[in-house]
This record gives structure tokens, C-alpha cells and sequence, in this order.
């Protein structure tokens, strides 16, 4: 922080749900927020969208796939109070209210509505393994084993087509 700023943001600080163990080397408070996905989204992306971009996630074997996820997202202390878990889903479909969740969780007003997020733009990176029904035996396995991981798109209404996703 060479400009003394009351505020710095990070992306990816430290590894997920090892939140104790590395704020300690912090003396100033740090907070943390854990942004999750939709486990389906996440394998259809790497494997249909993002392929360079997501290279090093296992999507050849779907069993690969989930026993991957199941490592990165192994919490070691949950609900910790200086962290806030959202779904990169609710920044779409419930944008307003999660924005201000954040805005509540770091104390601060947030003035830049809408700047670096665009919620309309991404929601075609939503409900992709809808699109891509030749996995739809892997969504149904992944369905099975992250259930605790999926968004729930109960009260949402379905895609009924996507632009450009990215």
C-alpha cells in the first residue's frame, strides 16, 4: 500500500476457506470475500468457453471434475467473521441486495453501481449446462455429487437463450 490508501483491494489473496491462517500474517483487519459459482457453469465454461483460459481445470473425466472441486472448495473454518460468501449467480439475479451485502460487510458506500460488473453481460455465462445438453449425463453426476455447491435456480426463470459468453 505505498499511497497509504484506507482501502486496498486484492483478487485472490490467499486459497479459499484458509482464511485464519493467513489473516494472521496481516496486522491491519483484512476481509475477505469468497466468491462461489455454480459447479455445472464452472465445467461447461471450462469445457465448451474458457478452454485456454481454464486449462488447468480437469474437465477430459467428469469424475476428475469433482473430486477437483471438492479439493479447491475443502473449507478449513467456516463462517468466520471477517469473510462474506456469495454466489457470482446472486451478482446477476439479485444484484442490488448483494451489492449492498457487500457494501454492509466492508463498511463502506459504494458509489461505482454497475462500473466494473455487468450484470446483464454476464448473465450468459448463467445456466450453461442448460445450452450444452450433450453433458447433460456429467451435469446430472455433478448434480449428485456437489449438491451442497449448486445455485439455486428455483425462483429463477430459465434461460431461454444465451448471447455471448466469455
Amino acid at each position: 500500500n505505498p499511497e497509504n490508501k484506507s482501502i486496498v483491494v486484492l483478487n485472490q489473496l490467499y486459497p479459499v476457506g484458509k482464511y485464519g491462517h493467513y489473516a494472521s500474517y496481516f496486522e491491519d483487519e483484512v476481509k475477505t470475500i469468497t466468491v462461489q459459482r455454480d459447479p455445472r457453469d464452472i465445467y461447461i465454461a471450462a469445457k465448451k468457453i474458457n478452454t485456454t483460459y481454464s486449462s488447468w481445470i480437469p474437465t477430459s473425466n467428469v469424475n476428475d471434475f469433482i473430486t477437483y472441486f471438492k479439493l479447491i472448495n475443502k473449507r478449513d473454518i467456516m463462517n468466520e467473521p471477517n469473510e462474506l460468501i456469495i454466489y457470482f449467480e446472486d451478482l446477476i439475479y439479485k444484484y442490488a441486495e448483494t451489492s449492498q451485502k457487500i457494501d454492509d460487510f466492508l463498511g463502506i458506500k459504494s458509489p461505482k453501481i454497475k462500473k466494473y460488473f455487468n450484470a446483464e453481460r454476464s448473465i450468459d455465462n448463467t445456466q450453461l449446462f442448460l445450452k450444452y445438453t450433450e453433458y447433460s449425463e456429467d451435469i446430472i453426476k455433478i448434480e449428485k455429487e456437489l449438491h451442497e455447491f449448486l445455485y439455486d435456480y428455483s425462483n429463477i426463470k430459465k434461460r431461454p437463450q444465451w448471447l455471448n459468453s466469455f
